[in-house]
């Protein structure tokens, strides 16, 4: 089964690059970025404990500034670009055909090469890193790389979804809410201190991080990987004619019903000072508003 899928997407045409495809990556980097910026603007600087986080930037300014970004760039840009990571699966295994290579070992050895980077990452950069999370999640992907197209783009909505629904259970958010998982005051003390100070700290808060992202992005991560898989294996990023079609009535859901919605976070985020860059909320609307 799983070779004749990948005898499909072997068509794609050899060293051509998707202009598509680079363009959506560079533009979902590029929102990573923002985003990334400003939540580690949020964490190094709200010291405290517990539920007794004070945020040392809370004006109506930096309010408005972390109610855009809520709005408009949390939880959007890391959907887009888990879903064009399970659309380049399928151009890995086509590339690989074409150089008369097996597409399982070479995918195996990006595997382990994305992990070793991420580690790094984690441990010496950035608390936020998803490479060790994308690497053990490419391992799933290989292993249901045989679904057809349809399967697995509603295994990915019933995955995405279903996490999604966390949303509604009760509990605090917020940097309050995040304050009661990570010493906030230690963080803050570790990344604003010396060369020492901050390597401590990132060693230290670094591996609790990934694990909280594993848990907080590896379900939905996995849902756009597959709904991704689906996409790559009908070529539609590929398809003018399809991009032409589906392309106004994007632009009319995204302005019609993401824009509103958008806005109405926009208002609350403004009211009720700065999100929690990683809760489950973000989720649930998330869809809608990219």
């Amino acid at each position: 089964m799983s070779e004749q899928v990948e005898a499909q997407v072997s068509g794609v045409v050899a060293g051509r690059r998707i202009g598509v495809v680079d363009s959506l990556r560079g533009f979902a980097l590029f929102g990573i970025l923002v985003t990334n910026t400003v939540v580690a603007t949020m964490l190094w600087s709200s010291p405290g404990g517990g539920s007794d986080v004070e945020p040392m930037f809370d004006g109506t300014a930096d309010r408005f500034a972390y109610a855009l970004m809520d709005g408009l760039f949390l939880g959007k840009f890391y959907l887009l670009f888990a879903f064009l990571f399970g659309y380049s699966f399928t151009l890995q295994i086509a590339a690989a055909q074409r150089a008369g290579a097996a597409p399982v070992p070479r995918l195996l050895r990006r595997c382990a090469a994305m992990f070793l980077i991420g580690l790094a990452h984690v441990l010496f950069l950035w608390l936020g890193d998803i490479l060790t999370l994308y690497a053990g999640l490419c391992l799933i992907l290989i292993l249901l790389r045989g679904l057809r197209p349809r399967t697995a783009f509603i295994t990915g909505l019933v995955l995405y979804f279903a996490f999604a629904a966390l949303a509604f259970v009760p509990g605090n958010g917020g940097m309050s809410g995040l304050g009661e998982i990570f010493d906030l005051q230690r963080m803050h003390d570790g990344f604003t201190g010396n060369f020492g100070d901050t390597l401590a700290a990132q060693l230290s808060f670094g591996p609790k991080f990934m694990l909280f992202t594993w848990l907080g992005q590896g379900i939905p991560a996995l849902g756009m990987f597959l709904i991704g898989l689906a996409a790559g294996k009908r070529r539609v990023l590929e398809d003018s004619e399809w991009i032409s079609r589906w392309l106004p009535r994007a632009l009319l859901l995204g302005f019609g019903v993401g824009l509103p919605v958008s806005a109405v976070t926009v208002t609350l985020s403004t009211m009720h000072g700065a999100p929690c860059p990683h809760c489950g909320s973000v989720c649930r609307n998330s869809p809608i508003r990219s």
